[in-house]
């Protein structure tokens, strides 16, 4: 995408005079089939779940005609990924406007991924984050993960995400708290080298996982029940 074509995005959103402009480019179905392509580093991408033909042309008639943009499949969902933007905020604005003006999914996503330095001791695996033995395990209790790595998935408000994701690991899937945003934790670790081979499986798989410092993260359910 164009650096021109975010910021008439920016510009359009501040003046308020967007208009609705016809799509010159038919729908590329051929990209219909094909993996979503992830983020570049330090770019938001903004994508618009759009399952069926008209879906997909209601939000390129929304769009401006400068935009590029491409039909892909995320998981489970066709969406249209318009990437290029280097402002959250402006990749957000625009997400709350097609939600509000198309009554479709948008969601902002960045590949947000922590240098991963190589351990010189043996260390020690940990799945899940240890209980706190003063608090009772009912309700809500979120706790701090701790020192290590977490591989987070956004689940784009796909509980079912998380069904999938057991199946792929074989094992509980958790709900975090990472940048003020929900996210399910697969692995939690001091172990770099697993950490990154959790991350290689889900990329493999078709996921958009992250590798994040878990100093960061704050556990909302160690487990969340199928």
């Amino acid at each position: 995408m164009r650096q021109s074509g975010v910021k008439r995005l920016s510009a359009i959103l501040v003046s308020s005079l967007l208009t609705v402009t016809s799509w010159s480019l038919a729908v590329r179905t051929s990209l219909a089939q094909e993996t979503c392509a992830a983020p570049k580093p330090g770019e938001y991408l903004l994508l618009i779940v759009s399952n069926t033909s008209e879906e997909q042309k209601l939000v390129q008639r929304t769009l401006p005609n400068d935009i590029n943009s491409e039909v892909c499949r995320y998981l489970s969902n066709l969406v249209t990924r318009v990437g290029g933007f280097d402002d959250q905020l402006i990749a957000e604005d625009w997400a709350a406007y097609l939600q509000d003006k198309v009554k479709l999914p948008a969601y902002v996503v960045k590949q947000e991924v922590t240098q991963v330095p190589r351990p010189n001791s043996t260390p020690v695996v940990r799945e899940t984050p240890p209980a706190s033995s003063s608090k009772p395990e009912s309700g809500y209790n979120p706790q701090p993960l701790g020192s290590g790595y977490a591989v987070l998935v956004d689940y784009f408000n796909q509980p079912e995400l998380a069904l999938q994701l057991r199946t792929v690991i074989g094992g509980d899937v958790g709900l975090v708290s990472y940048g003020q945003r929900p996210y399910l934790l697969v692995k939690y670790t001091t172990d770099a080298e697993a950490a990154t081979a959790t991350l290689k499986q889900l990329s493999g798989r078709g996921f958009w996982p992250m590798l994040v410092d878990s100093n960061r993260v704050t556990v909302i359910s160690p487990a969340i029940k199928p």
